[in-house]
Formats: structure tokens, C-alpha cells, sequence
């Protein structure tokens, strides 16, 4: 009798420390934060905006995995303000300072607006286009438009073999799967100066923008005009990859882009634009 009540009393003060133990968040259960050591900003030097005008700013924190997120603020709302994304909106004539921080660290960059609203200008369609699709709806969009064309043209053109969606060996494939990856550009260079309206079109590869389109938004400065993209594609809609572009340009005002198909009609294209204003 004494034996098993002495079994009984050792299995009840086993279940009482496991039970009590599930009760304790041990230490390292804890979520672990990882601080920032370094933030900098796409822009390093002073903006130059106009009342209106948008201009986005990315910050880049070091280490890529520091659990401390991005806050942005403003010196002087009055003359500028920034939303939560790094979006900067000119709002006043004066200079306020823009400032992201990430922990204990912080990187800043000044905005300098003026009076009045940038004259109109002209209007441009850029496009990149390999099987003709995107083209052929940048053509019609041009004429709706009264723009001007200009054809993003890769160094080294796109093979059929390179386009090879069932081969995870081929060129394109390769390239999306490495977002680091900057194809050189073809061409003439673009001058942007005048133009107040960008359309900026391209296919969806793998569900976003091919890897040249990276290339040509951190080339150009895009300070004083508005970008629209536009997508064309099998089924795939436009996803992030308008907002993604626009994180990597730094300037300009972008707009939220859309996908068309290449059957479009240039009376649906004319029905977009306006739907713009």
C-alpha cells in the first residue's frame, strides 16, 4: 500500500512540473531582435521638388534581417510630408528635412520646394518588349496620347531560347531568380528632360517586371514627372511590380499601375487615361 501510494505521489509530481514548466517561456523562446547598424537613403542630396509633387524615398537598413522597422518623419509638415512608405509630398514653399530611422539609427536627406506647380509638359511611352505584346499596346497608347516613343533595347537581345519558360536553365529564368541582376541597356540614351508624363511599359515574367526594367528606373532620375506603368501579359495581373520599380527609381511620382491585354483597343486605352485624371 505504501509502495503504490508512493508511485502515485511521484507520478502526480511529474505532471506537476511538466504542466508547470508549459507555463514558463524558457528564454530563448523569446523572439530575438536583431538592431539595425547602418540605415541610408536612396537620395543623399538636397531634393528639389514643387508644390504637389511626389517624389519616393527607400531606406536600406544593415543588417537585411534587423527586426527594427523603418519610421519616417518630417521636419516641417507645412512644407513637406511622408507617408509611412517613403512617399514625399511637396506641400509648402521652405526646406524641411526628411528622416528615417531604424532603431538608434537615422539618415536624413533635406527637400527644397518652390512655389507653384510644374508647367505641363510633354508625354512619353518607355517600353520594353520582346515578343512584340507590350509593344504593339505602347503604339496605341502613344497615339491616344500624342506621345513620344522610346523602346527600351537590352545590350543583348532575347533569344526564343532565352524566353524558354519550361527550362529553369534559360537566360530570363535566371535572371528573375536573381534580383540582384542589372542586363545592360542597348540604344540611344533617353533624354527626359521636357517631359512631365511617363508611361512605362513592360511584360510580367514570373509575376514581375523583367530584370532590365530595374536597370533603366536606376539610371534615369524621374524628379518632376509623373509614371505610370502598364503590363502585359498571358494572365498575370500587375502585382507590386509598378510599386517595386518605383522603390528602386527613388524619384518620381508613380501612379498605381495596370495590366492590359495585347488585344486592348485604343478606345479602351483612351478610357484608362482619362480614368487617370
Amino acid at each position: 500500500m505504501k509502495r503504490a501510494l508512493k508511485m502515485m505521489l511521484a507520478v502526480s509530481m511529474a505532471f506537476a512540473l511538466l504542466f508547470g514548466a508549459a507555463n514558463i517561456a524558457p528564454a530563448w523562446a523569446a523572439s530575438k531582435t536583431v538592431k539595425t547598424t547602418k540605415i541610408t537613403l536612396s537620395q543623399t542630396k538636397t531634393i528639389k521638388l514643387k508644390v504637389g509633387e511626389k517624389v519616393t524615398l527607400k531606406a536600406t537598413v544593415k543588417p537585411k534581417n534587423s527586426t527594427q522597422k523603418v519610421k519616417w518623419s518630417t521636419s516641417d509638415k507645412k512644407v513637406a510630408t511622408v507617408s509611412a512608405k517613403g512617399v514625399v509630398k511637396a506641400i509648402g514653399k521652405g526646406t524641411a528635412t526628411i528622416t528615417a530611422k531604424s532603431g538608434s539609427k537615422k539618415a536624413s536627406v533635406k527637400v527644397k520646394v518652390s512655389a507653384g506647380k510644374a508647367p505641363g509638359g510633354k508625354t512619353l511611352v518607355a517600353y520594353f518588349s520582346c515578343t512584340g505584346t507590350t509593344r504593339g499596346v505602347a503604339k496605341k497608347l502613344a497615339k491616344v496620347t500624342g506621345a513620344d516613343l522610346y523602346e527600351i533595347v537590352p545590350a543583348e537581345p532575347y533569344t526564343d531560347e532565352d524566353l524558354d519558360y519550361g527550362d529553369d536553365s534559360t537566360r530570363a529564368t535566371w535572371e528573375q531568380n536573381h534580383p540582384e541582376t542589372r542586363p545592360k541597356l542597348g540604344g540611344k540614351a533617353l533624354r527626359l528632360k521636357g517631359y512631365t508624363t511617363l508611361y512605362l511599359g513592360y511584360p510580367i515574367w514570373w509575376g514581375m517586371a523583367p530584370r532590365i526594367m530595374c536597370t533603366f528606373v536606376e539610371r534615369y532620375s524621374f524628379t518632376g514627372i509623373t509614371v505610370i506603368p502598364f503590363c502585359t501579359s498571358g494572365s498575370s495581373g500587375i502585382g507590386d511590380s509598378g510599386d517595386e520599380l518605383a522603390r528602386l527609381a527613388g524619384t518620381g511620382t508613380w501612379l498605381k499601375g495596370a495590366r492590359h491585354s495585347g488585344s486592348i483597343s485604343e478606345k479602351e486605352l483612351r478610357a484608362w487615361v482619362e480614368g487617370l485624371r
